[in-house]
């Protein structure tokens, strides 16, 4: 007797088994949802409605609707859209403070016992809930995520009575198959603040190389013309001939006619000029303080950007004028290779034209 009653209670427990794993390993079909980016299937009896079904209409906020035969139990797909989702975006990226604020708010609708869940890859809150509708219960399983920006709610609903095992394993394996083509991120708005300063940081480097550039090309252009006066005065020294015509303009201002001087006389007041004015002894001049020596390179330094300035301006008008006469060749040549290319082609069709005498 206890052989066949632990027989019996076996063949009792592997059929409670095989019940429970039939509705999951029943055939099912997938539905694509495209307003929500997403796909799940459902078992082949149970019927389901969407949104592109005829003669059907859903209300607002639900975009799939399915139903065991004997009405049993009802799942819904609902998406709800605001600027608050669009704010949290998704729960992948909310703090540990907005997420327990989420939490508490949906606690304040009547949801309870919170679990975490993950569908198609993606983390789901599963609440339960019980309404009640005149003299009937209505049992609540709902299964929320933000995703895209997006709310959305998977609803499973069992009017009279709580959810069978069966049920359960049925709403499980729908939860499971839930897959979404993609996965946004949120789309980070650009500071203002942040881009007037990337703005005027380029604009500052912009200005700070062009001023570099003047700068150097003034100080090359003041060297070079200091080479110059200095080369300058250097032959001036070495010419005691002019020099001496110099002094004996400066002496006689008036140009009155003097005396008959040989180059003999010139070349002796030259160098003897030049002996007196290397005999004559050089004043120091007085240490300028350290305000004035600051302000007198700022000074020199202004002189030379403003000097690299013009010629680079001139510089570029030139090959700004340069690069427009160019355009205008090419484009006459090319307006003439155009025309000859005309002539040449009306000739030769004159000359394989046999009938145009005829």
């Amino acid at each position: 007797m206890k052989i066949m009653h632990r027989s019996f209670v076996a063949f009792i427990s592997i059929l409670l088994i095989f019940m429970c794993i039939l509705p999951v390993c029943a055939k099912s079909k997938n539905y694509n949802i495209n307003e929500l980016n997403m796909s799940i299937s459902f078992p082949e009896e149970m019927s389901v409605v969407t949104r592109k079904t005829e003669g059907v209409v859903l209300a607002e906020g639900v975009y799939l609707r399915a139903k065991t035969h004997d009405n049993a139990l009802t799942m819904m797909i609902i998406m709800d859209e605001n600027e608050k989702t669009k704010e949290i975006y998704s729960f992948n990226q909310m703090t540990s403070e907005d997420l327990s604020n989420f939490k508490d708010e949906l606690s304040s609708q009547g949801y309870s016992n919170p679990r975490k869940g993950t569908y198609g890859k993606v983390d789901f809150l599963d609440y339960t809930r019980v309404l009640t509708e005149g003299n009937t219960d209505i049992y609540t399983r709902q299964s929320i995520t933000l995703i895209n920006g997006m709310r959305i709610f998977i609803v499973s609903l069992s009017e009279g009575d709580d959810f069978t095992t069966e049920e359960l394993n049925l709403i499980k394996g729908c939860l499971e198959s839930i897959k979404f083509k993609s996965i946004k991120t949120e789309d980070k708005k650009a500071n203002p603040l942040a881009v007037i300063f990337i703005i005027l940081l380029i604009i500052v480097l912009i200005a700070g190389i062009f001023l570099a550039v003047a700068y150097l090309i003034g100080r090359s252009l003041t060297n070079r013309k200091k080479l110059d006066r200095t080369v300058r005065r250097r032959r001036e020294n070495y010419d005691v001939l002019k020099s001496a015509e110099v002094k004996n303009r400066t002496n006689n201002p008036e140009g009155k006619v003097t005396g008959y001087k040989t180059s003999g006389d010139y070349f002796e007041e030259g160098f003897a000029s030049s002996e007196s004015s290397q005999i004559r002894p050089v004043s120091t001049p007085s240490p300028a303080s350290k305000s004035d020596a600051a302000a007198n390179a700022l000074v020199s330094a202004i002189k030379t950007i403003s000097l690299g300035i013009k010629i680079l301006f001139t510089r570029i008008s030139y090959f700004a004028k340069n690069l427009s006469r160019e355009i205008k060749k090419s484009s006459k040549s090319a307006k003439k290779n155009r025309k000859r290319s005309r002539r040449v082609t009306k000739a030769a069709s004159k000359e394989y034209d046999v009938f145009r005498d005829r």
